[in-house]
């Protein structure tokens, strides 16, 4: 049977207490080194207080096993609880005076922090940061983190956050990392999905499209575009004006890179026409190589090439020439741009280059221009068209004209008299009468009778 005892007539209360056995406070039977015991209260508490009043003080609880000890600590000085490494002198746990209620809480279910309820393994309620770490995504090698990418590409792994702004999925050879709407990176994507899904993608987003050749694409303000060179750019050139408008990669007129089979060619194309590329320029300084029996009419190489990236008057001959079939028409501007005729020939152009069309059977390519329109023209160019009023018939027209003694490579043949025998006046490229009479002998613009007048003009050629 326990007997209760007076403890001041057992210990010296102003010294130290040795007990070989257990220690019991509420039982008579402790089982441990010191054992608490109350069936009578609510609460239970053993306060460790250090009253001392210095701000470096500490109250303190130390555990020792071995040469380990760990310390629970109420450190004064830093306003903060501690659980510290003894051993190490590390301080592996803090808590801080004025931290915010439920800052951290472990359930059966998980760990939360700013939350009481944690729903999964971690729950964060908040903002969240990491630096310098790596999260594991499910395996040892799906990583994200700024200090190890392996097996990005190769593993699969999942990181979403509420509402889907984020996401990171794979399975073998198969990475996607998307935000609906705004962020789109994934070599499942194709163009067509480009266009239809993610047409709305904000400016900005970004997307590994897989049936391109593996390019990288972005949205711009409408529509998606590789980021390989822009089409018509010398890494890239275009099978036509036309395709590089299609392409998006259009900057207005100027000079663009042309694929023919023969080569590259970089040449003045008009984008506000639609599409038109540069294909010769004659100067409207006269000499042989383009009147009608000129070399640069049968050309099969290219003229003074470089000329043709500008919009200047030369003497040159692009490849385009002979080495592009017009899907459209020809357009011929005279003296400037804006004063043109287009040229289809009923359609019979199509197919054909343009130096088939100048070289082509005699009188068999016919125009689709009148005598007016012909003679408008020149008007439009600086000649009235008065100059040819004494000259009303025989009128042939076309490519490679061919009447008595005269040419045309494309134009009109005119006569005073009612036939084609004695032909004085022509208009058009590569034109002449009376077997190259100097006064009646032009590479662009016109020749008049009575008086015997030339007048010469810059010209540029084009296809489409």
């Amino acid at each position: 049977m326990a007997v209760s005892r007076n403890i001041a007539n057992l210990i010296d209360t102003s010294g130290n207490m040795h007990v070989t056995g257990n220690v019991g406070i509420g039982t008579h039977d402790p089982t441990s080194k010191l054992e608490i015991y109350t069936d009578s209260q609510q609460n239970i508490d053993v306060n460790i207080t250090n009253a001392r009043g210095n701000t470096v003080d500490r109250a303190r609880l130390s555990l020792t096993a071995g040469n380990q000890t760990w310390r629970f600590e109420n450190d004064q000085n830093l306003d903060v609880f501690k659980l510290r490494d003894g051993t190490l002198g590390r301080d592996v746990f803090n808590i801080y005076n004025g931290a915010t209620n439920n800052s951290l809480n472990i359930n059966s279910t998980g760990v939360g922090v700013g939350t009481s309820s944690p729903s999964h393994k971690l729950t964060i309620n908040g903002e969240t940061k990491t630096n310098g770490y790596n999260i594991h995504l499910g395996d040892t090698t799906s990583i994200i983190g700024d200090t190890g990418t392996s097996g990005w590409s190769s593993n699969p792994g999942v990181l979403m956050t509420n509402g889907g702004e984020f996401r990171f999925h794979g399975s073998p050879g198969n990475v996607d990392v998307w935000a609906d709407g705004f962020f789109v990176l994934g070599i499942s994507k194709t163009v067509s999905e480009l266009n239809s899904t993610y047409s709305a993608a904000q400016s900005g987003s970004i997307a590994y499209v897989s049936d391109d050749g593996g390019n990288l694409y972005f949205k711009n303000a409408s529509s998606w575009k590789s980021f390989t060179a822009p089409m018509g750019s010398a890494s890239n050139p275009a099978t036509s004006a036309e395709a590089i408008i299609a392409a998006g990669d259009s900057i207005g007129d100027g000079a663009y890179y042309i694929q023919t089979s023969s080569g590259v060619v970089q040449t003045y194309c008009m984008m506000s026409w639609g599409g038109y590329m540069l294909a010769m320029k004659i100067n409207n300084s006269y000499d042989n190589n383009f009147r009608y029996d000129g070399g640069n009419w049968t050309t099969t190489s290219p003229i003074n090439e470089s000329s043709m990236s500008s919009s200047g008057s030369a003497d040159a001959v692009s490849r385009l020439y002979y080495d592009f079939d017009i899907t459209d028409r020809m357009r011929v501007s005279l003296n400037t741009f804006n004063n043109y005729l287009d040229e289809t020939s009923g359609g019979n152009i199509v197919g054909k280059t343009l130096k088939e069309c100048m070289t082509y059977t005699f009188n068999t390519l016919s125009t689709d221009r009148s005598r007016a329109d012909f003679l408008n023209w020149m008007a439009g160019a600086g000649t009235a068209a008065s100059n040819w009023d004494n000259q009303p018939n025989c009128n042939t027209r076309g490519f490679n004209v061919s009447v008595s003694s005269g040419n045309n490579r494309w134009g009109i043949s005119m006569n005073n008299e009612g036939d084609c025998s004695s032909n004085d006046s022509s208009v058009g490229l590569g034109s002449h009468t009376n077997s190259y009479y100097g006064g009646r002998t032009t590479n662009a613009g016109g020749s008049s009778w009575s008086p015997d007048q030339a007048f010469h003009y810059n010209a540029w050629v084009w296809v489409k």
